[in-house]
């Protein structure tokens, strides 16, 4: 009889061990998932081994913007070179291709939610690849959403 109850015992210890196990297991796959998602997508931001070179103009007139929409690219995979802030404020969001081809300008784009026009300016010796001068309007790419 205390056979029987001891082997009882031990499956219904097990069986609470493996569902506590897998609660677990699922806990740390959904917890984890958004990490893993942002990982898959640096891989995509890259381009031949070399990361895409940003620099961040904060021209919105909100404080850390330029600083917080930095971190957020360079979470996923950019090169931040500088951010600083621009001369005036401005209303929209310009985002600059210093290259001839726009690849790396529209990977930039999708980082950031960014859905306007983007303007190619090439310069010689231009430390990056790609320039956001952040408007008014970038609280409408709902990118903070992302950040916080």
């Amino acid at each position: 009889m205390n056979q029987i109850k001891s082997k009882n015992l031990k499956k219904v210890i097990l069986n609470v061990l493996f569902y506590f196990l897998f609660i677990l297991i699922i806990i740390v796959i959904v917890s984890g998932i958004d990490k893993w998602i942002l990982k898959e997508n640096s891989a995509f931001f890259n381009i031949n081994g070399a990361r895409i070179k940003v620099n961040i103009f904060n021209a919105s007139g909100i404080d850390k913007a330029g600083n917080d929409v930095g971190d957020h690219l360079r979470n996923l995979g950019f090169d931040i070179i500088d951010v600083d802030n621009y001369f005036k404020i401005l209303e929209n969001t310009i985002l600059i291709s210093r290259e001839k081809e726009k690849a790396n300008a529209k990977k930039v784009a999708r980082a950031i939610k960014y859905k306007g026009e983007i303007i190619t300016e090439i310069q010689e010796n231009y430390p990056s690849q790609v320039t956001i001068i952040l408007g008014k309007d970038i609280l409408e790419y709902k990118i903070f959403e992302l950040i916080k």
